[in-house]
């Protein structure tokens, strides 16, 4: 596994000095892309080639968050390839080696040229060592949502949270649903789907779904295309 020793810093801790479940997101998402650059397969070399890694889901379960001034330590791992998807494990420690927080996730590689997936070939998967799974269940892709929701105000994309892939960045779809969660509820395990990205003046159409001990959030486009479907639950709740 592909480690780094990180110290939580004042600007990624919330209101409550700990990490929230976005900025968890973030670690994983940045620790895969320093791993690729070891592998030297990172964002520039893939630049060249107009490519670029582009996450199809999340799936992200918290034991506890990581605190203000902490010493942790960010892991990851690439676990396995199917014909379409890059398939890769994390895990964040304290100082005495617990599990803080891990996670699975799914990865396509987007031709910028075509504005189609590639095939997961040699030219892609030999950069990689495949590694043990931590053990994590890998629950579907999708997320069912039984209903269309309860609509929210919408709100326009803004240059901040547009990443270099020209889109919205994957953690702000989490931050933008983080937004619908009731006063107090604590997020303790977190699945994605991201089907479309959204891009700078976009409209965002939130949809609140109450399903299965959980909250579902549906970002939409003002056609109703969806652009991600985030689930959060509870500490008590179980997932669907």
């Amino acid at each position: 596994m592909y480690t780094e020793k990180h110290k939580v810093s004042y600007s990624e801790s919330s209101a409550d000095w700990a990490v929230d479940i976005a900025g968890i997101a973030q670690y994983f998402q940045d620790i895969g892309a320093f791993h690729s650059e070891q592998c030297r397969y990172g964002l520039f070399e893939l630049m060249k080639q107009s490519r670029a890694w582009i996450l199809a889901t999340w799936q992200i379960e918290v034991m506890r968050y990581p605190r203000y001034n902490e010493e942790i330590e960010i892991g990851t791992a690439a676990t396995g390839f199917t014909s379409l998807y890059a398939e890769r494990e994390y895990a964040i420690r304290d100082a005495g080696g617990e599990v803080l927080a891990r996670a699975f996730a799914r990865w396509i590689m987007l031709d910028f040229e075509s504005g189609h997936p590639l095939r997961m070939t040699p030219d892609i998967t030999d950069h990689y060592v495949m590694e043990p799974s931590l053990g994590m269940e890998h629950l579907p892709r999708r997320i069912a949502c039984r209903e269309e929701g309860e609509p929210q105000t919408p709100f326009e994309v803004f240059r901040g949270c547009i990443d270099t892939n020209g889109h919205v960045n994957n953690s702000w779809y989490i931050r933008f649903a983080q937004n619908y969660l009731p006063e107090g509820f604590t997020v303790r395990s977190m699945r994605v789907e991201y089907r479309n990205a959204a891009v700078l003046g976009d409209m965002i159409c939130p949809y609140v779904i109450r399903q299965d001990g959980g909250i579902i959030v549906k970002l939409c486009a003002e056609d109703k295309d969806t652009y991600a479907v985030i689930a959060f639950y509870g500490e008590k709740q179980e997932k669907a």
